[in-house]
């Protein structure tokens, strides 16, 4: 039952306590000393706060000024970099310009390739070269003979010391 009795609030102010609940304590002098003091403290605190306060704000200023400065750093290297990939995105184009103007160099100079090949073979009459080879060179194909063969070594390569006869 003493439980659900009302707890009193009890001050202690110079080794005697008070009862808060008593109205005598209430309008008693040692009841607006008390009050009187209670506000001085209030007031210290709040000056105590601002001092705090102000001088947070100083080593805030500190660290505002280190993080404007990274921040500074930050920018100039991020800029820095951008107009770098600005010039290698325009180099890059300009090469890929340069490469499209090479590989339509290139066809037309395929294209002029063959059009001199077909020009070239449809020049030549390979009837006609036999015949004069043949006819007025003298020329005749070799017998089995006149061909010599020799066995390919792909390792090692072959040195003539001799002429070859095939008589």
């Amino acid at each position: 039952m003493e439980e659900n009795r009302k707890k009193s609030v009890v001050y202690k102010m110079e080794n005697q306590e008070y009862n808060a609940d008593s109205l005598a304590y209430r309008h008693s002098e040692e009841y607006e000393e008390h009050t009187k003091r209670y506000e001085r403290i209030l007031k210290e605190n709040r000056r105590n706060e601002k001092r705090n306060q102000q001088a947070n704000g100083k080593i805030n200023a500190g660290i505002d000024f280190i993080s404007a400065a990274v921040l500074a750093v930050a920018v100039v290297a991020l800029a820095f970099f951008m107009l770098r990939y600005l010039s290698v995105s325009s180099q890059i184009a300009d090469m890929k310009k340069s490469v499209k103007n090479l590989n339509s160099t290139l066809s037309e100079m395929k294209s002029e390739n063959d059009q001199a090949y077909s020009a070239v073979d449809a020049s030549v009459d390979i009837g006609k070269v036999y015949d004069v080879a043949v006819g007025e060179l003298g020329m005749v194909f070799p017998d089995e003979d006149h061909v010599v063969t020799y066995d390919y070594v792909e390792k090692g390569y072959v040195k003539q010391y001799q002429t070859v006869s095939g008589e």
